[in-house]
């Protein structure tokens, strides 16, 4: 009876462990990292511990994915040196059958260079791998604000690319079939729509809220969820003390 016990609670345990690989993408698939957790999303397998994407909390305490690019270094490539993030967990499935019209995030680049936002899909059938991107990027400003970005998931907005062995023994796949069975979801900033590709640059940025929506939509405004404070001018400050100060002189007076 003891062994019985064990052998389910092992059971059980390894199923309870997994349950966040189960999830595959659906309507209500939401990353808002508030349970402080990254929920799978992280750099390429050459990539440092230090240099992993991480949950980091705003001072009005929302929590958002920071996601670094180390630039191109001394000899112009390595782990990290462009700005890019992927999933294979939550963000793998049959994009068709889920209904998805778009993938929607709020993103902010606290660096300083403008960044050229798409959206990548890696997509395996037996041994062969087959990539697509966005055909246009979105252009992201440095500016340190929240935008949201909506990225538009269709035939008129996703190229394909050719398999791998130097992309010349497979056939380029359709629309449909590259997201008919997604193993890899992947966020990339580049001016060309190469999957692979992108500048190497030195870069931070933030990720929040991403989900999916079933209206094809390709776009990017200013969040009206931004709480960024805007400074005020000095020159402000130093009228707002001259004003106060003639308030209680004249203030003074009129008591005199």
């Amino acid at each position: 009876m003891k062994t019985y016990l064990v052998g389910l609670s092992f059971v059980v345990g390894l199923l309870t462990s997994n349950i966040s690989l189960a999830v595959t993408v659906n309507s209500s698939l939401l990353n808002d990292f508030e349970d402080g957790l990254p929920h799978g999303w992280k750099k390429g397998s050459n990539a440092s511990p230090r240099q992993f994407p991480k949950v980091v909390e705003e001072a009005n305490g929302n929590h958002y994915l920071e996601v670094t690019s180390v630039g191109g270094g001394p000899d112009g490539r390595g782990p990290s040196s462009r700005m890019t993030v992927i999933n294979e967990t939550e963000w793998r499935g049959n994009y068709n059958s889920a209904g998805v019209g778009s993938i929607k995030a709020r993103m902010k680049n606290m660096g300083d260079d403008t960044l050229y936002m798409r959206v990548g899909f890696t997509t395996r059938a037996i041994e062969e791998w087959h990539f697509a991107a966005s055909k246009e990027p979105l252009e992201l400003p440095a500016d340190g604000k929240w935008y949201d970005l909506s990225f538009a998931i269709s035939e008129e907005y996703i190229t394909p690319f050719l398999g791998n062995e130097g992309e010349c023994c497979f056939p380029e796949w359709d629309f449909k079939e590259v997201v008919g069975g997604v193993n890899q979801l992947k966020f990339h900033s580049g001016k060309d729509a190469h999957f692979w590709g992108g500048e190497r640059l030195e870069s931070t940025l933030g990720i929040d809220d991403i989900h999916v929506s079933s209206d094809v939509m390709q776009a990017i405004t200013l969040s009206e969820l931004d709480t960024t404070p805007v400074p005020l001018p000095a020159a402000f400050w130093l009228f707002l003390t001259g004003l106060v100060s003639t308030i209680g002189l004249k203030k003074s007076r009129g008591l005199a």
